[in-house]
């Protein structure tokens, strides 16, 4: 056991409290009972709990078929059996993995035990993943509706009835070549109006959980400068909800956050005697602080405990990618090699032949993919092998584009037995002329990992970026649940599958994509190196996209285009690469046809990339100006990374009519000093100098322009 006061008999009664990473929970404990669950910076002291109406503040949520809610619920996720479960105790022990906290309760009737799991990573971060185990050690099968990952209560409570009047919701809204896109809202825009039952919901249904809201969120209690910040660290259906509880006990708003439930997301369990299931993790935080302090503690949650360390992608290779503003799906030997070598005299440490190698000239492929064998019309004879060799001849990495899900329904591959394809109501479930692999399917798994192999060892392909253009949407078949409990069979069946792939290969890179990135999400980034931050082809409103990314995925882990075009011109070209210069580059577009001017602007960045990119994954991510928006254009914005003795700052003016701007840095900042790091010799009619007050004045002459600033204490 990890220290003798994480272990409490159930038989005690006052409060109860589990304190790590700087964090406090704190619960209520009477009767053999536990409620409430109040989360607070440690720094902050012990947070007192009401005591009238605790009961109604449970601990988790859980709902069996056959009993349902009790009358306080209405449309809220509440009120299920969680107050008739004993309290077993308190338990803690070390793991490889951090400290873990366990609170365990039982009922009799159905036999059930319940956990929560309380994983502490590391001491220094104000961060805890949790989740729930539930075993029916009951003779009878047992329903279950609904489980949530992580609850809380009493956020605002100090409030009384007007709990969120000082709270600020930071919601990460998504769409395709629109990810990212971070909105500040106060509760009562989003329907918390009325303190006895009102309540918000977020939630993705589907098999890309980032398509529409990312499973991330920071609550800003803006007077007592406070947040409490959470991802969802699943891929698939998701949810998570805040409400206020009654009127008359004043207990604050409650929160929690899981995998699907049957009303949202169509999942229903059924559990078999002495069968036991885990909810999908939550990571949830909390710190003195707003959005930026919340933002840092997950970026080094991220590092610490989700990234995985790689003998390749540490080193952050420079990317070449053949599609964005270049082939567009479209490659042949012809067109390939020019770009090799371009690529490569550029420094480029990895070319990546992305979509169509695998289909005839002129096919629409869609409905045929799911071989993944080079086309012979496109890749006569050796042509493939040859292009493979020659990227390894220039000194790079040769990595290959897959949709390993999806096979066309006029693949030959589609005449495999329908056990190997998901299916719904017993049908095969078919998106945009596409079949789906059900990955629960050892057989499927097996295979997939047979064809990778045969990629990785005949061509030497050292990176493969994994695409996914399709969505399961409510789900599929399940032996023992509804078809929510299909998607998340199939979901965690399909980590297996890459947990063995990297395994057997550690040195391949793996990068996730899912039409960009629909599908950003950390149950995917804990294995994968990289994430495709978007398709997005507008490279003026990349950066605002880009900077609501980071916040919620590593600067190391995110791909940001750069495709400077031919005929364009020096600011152009400026803008293009300065974009992915704070994360990682994907650099795309026709080099083989830029003019020499042009081509020097983009061999600097790389070189300064090269430079500065061993400190991405020190920093944490910073917004002098606010967090940017896509739309409207006509405006300046900036975004930056900075540690404890320096800071990289992109600024951009997307358009604004005023040719300058005023830049507040962080108090912590104050009498820095900024210089232009990229373009080195700046184009006439550019300005940077530093206000008495702190401020940085930035002129940029161009409408649509770029710069990168390298900012240190003296």
């Amino acid at each position: 056991m990890e220290n003798p006061s994480d272990n409490i008999d159930a038989n005690r009664a006052g409060t109860l409290e589990i304190v790590r990473s700087g964090l406090r929970f704190i619960y209520q404990q009477a009767g053999g009972r536990l409620y409430g669950g109040r989360l607070l910076p440690l720094s902050r002291g012990a947070g007192g709990i009401p005591h009238q109406g605790i009961t109604a503040c449970r601990p988790f949520e859980l709902i069996l078929s056959g009993e349902g809610p009790d009358f306080a619920a209405r449309s809220r996720s509440i009120g299920g059996c969680a107050g008739l479960m004993r309290f077993n105790g308190m338990a803690g022990e070390r793991r490889a993995d951090g400290r873990q906290v366990t609170l365990e309760y039982e009922r009799a009737a159905p036999a059930l035990t319940v956990t929560q799991h309380f994983l502490f990573p590391r001491e220094d971060i104000p961060v805890c993943r949790q989740w729930v185990c539930i075993k029916n050690n009951s003779p009878e099968p047992v329903g279950i509706e609904q489980l949530a990952s992580a609850v809380m209560h009493h956020v605002g409570v100090e409030n009384g009835p007007d709990a969120a009047r000082d709270l600020r919701l930071h919601i990460p809204f998504s769409g395709w070549s629109g990810e990212g896109q971070w909105r500040e809202l106060a509760p009562g825009s989003l329907g918390l109006t009325s303190p006895d039952s009102s309540h918000y919901r977020a939630l993705s249904i589907g098999s890309r959980a980032s398509a529409e809201k990312h499973p991330a969120a920071v609550l800003v209690d803006t007077k007592r400068r406070i947040s409490w910040f959470w991802q969802i660290e699943h891929s698939g259906s998701w949810m998570w909800e805040i409400g206020h509880l009654f009127y008359k006990e004043h207990q604050g708003l409650y929160w929690l956050a899981g995998g699907p439930c049957e009303p949202f997301g169509g999942w229903w369990k059924e559990l078999a005697p002495g069968e036991s299931f885990a909810t999908v993790p939550v990571a949830l935080g909390c710190v003195e602080g707003g959005f930026e302090e919340a933002v840092g503690a997950l970026t080094a949650y991220r590092r610490a405990a989700c990234r995985r360390p790689h003998p390749v992608d540490d080193g952050l290779p420079v990317i070449f990618n053949d599609y964005m503003h270049c082939l567009w799906g479209d490659p042949a030997p012809e067109k390939e090699l020019p770009l090799i070598r371009a690529a490569a005299e550029l420094g480029c440490e990895v070319f990546t032949m992305d979509s169509g190698w695998y289909a005839a000239p002129d096919e629409n492929w869609w409905a045929r993919v799911g071989e993944w064998k080079a086309n012979p019309a496109r890749f006569p004879g050796d042509a493939f092998a040859r292009v493979m060799r020659a990227i390894r001849d220039h000194g790079m990495i040769p990595g290959l584009w897959l949709e390993p899900e999806a096979v066309g329904a006029r693949s030959p591959v589609s005449a495999r037995p329908d056990g190997w394809f998901l299916r719904r109501h017993g049908r095969r479930i078919v998106y945009n002329g596409r079949f789906f692999l059900d990955f629960r399917n050892p057989g499927v798994r097996a295979w997939m990992l047979d064809i990778n192999t045969r990629l990785i060892n005949e061509h030497g392909i050292g990176y493969i970026k994994y695409d996914y253009n399709i969505d399961l949407m409510q789900g599929a078949d399940s032996a023992s649940g509804g078809l929510g409990h299909g998607l998340l069979e199939h979901i965690r069946a399909l980590y297996q599958f890459y947990d063995e792939l990297a395994a057997r290969f550690p040195a391949l890179v793996m990068e996730n994509c899912g039409a960009g990135g629909l599908r950003m999400d950390y149950g995917m980034l804990s294995r994968m190196q990289i994430q495709s931050s978007s398709d997005l082809e507008n490279r003026l409103d990349y950066a605002p996209l880009a900077a609501g990314a980071a916040a919620l995925c590593l600067p190391e882990q995110m791909a940001v285009w750069a495709a400077p075009p031919p005929d364009g011109g020096t600011e152009d070209t400026i803008l293009s690469m300065v974009n992915p210069l704070l994360g990682r580059v994907h650099l795309g577009g026709r080099i083989d046809l830029l003019p020499a001017p042009q081509l020097a602007l983009v061999r600097e960045a790389l070189a300064l990339y090269k430079q500065t990119r061993g400190r991405l994954a020190r920093m944490r991510p910073f917004y002098p100006s606010g967090m940017p928006r896509i739309m409207p254009r006509g405006a300046w914005m900036s975004w930056g990374l900075r540690d404890e003795t320096s800071a990289l700052l992109g600024v951009w003016r997307r358009g604004a009519a005023a040719p300058s701007c005023e830049i507040p840095l962080p108090a912590a900042m104050r009498g820095w000093r900024a210089r232009i790091l990229y373009p080195q010799k700046p184009p006439p009619g550019d300005s940077l100098k530093h206000a008495a007050d702190g401020r940085l004045i930035m002129r940029i002459g161009h409408p649509a322009g770029a710069r990168l600033l390298e900012i240190s204490a003296r």
